[in-house]
C-alpha cells in the first residue's frame, strides 16, 4: 500500500471529534448526488452529514465541502 492511502480501519469507529472518515458514496441519488458522504462531531458536540462533490471553477479542480446538521 502506498504511503497516500494509509489503512484508517482501527480507528474508523473511534474518530476523534473535530475530524471525520469520507466514504464513497454507494447509493446516489437525485441530479447532483455527492461523490463521498461521511459523519462530523465537533469538540462542541455538534454533528454534522458531510457531503463532498468534484468541481471545477475557473478551469481549477477543487472539491466542493457541504455539511448538514444531524437532528
Amino acid at each position: 500500500m502506498s504511503d497516500e492511502y494509509k489503512d484508517a480501519t482501527p480507528r474508523s469507529s473511534q474518530m476523534p471529534r473535530d475530524s471525520c472518515l469520507l466514504y464513497p458514496n454507494k447509493q446516489p441519488t437525485g441530479v447532483d448526488p455527492p461523490k463521498y458522504r461521511g459523519f462530523l462531531k465537533l469538540a462542541d458536540g455538534r454533528c454534522y452529514w458531510v457531503s463532498v462533490w468534484g468541481r471545477t471553477v475557473n478551469s481549477e479542480t477543487v472539491v466542493e465541502l457541504r455539511l448538514t446538521p444531524k437532528k
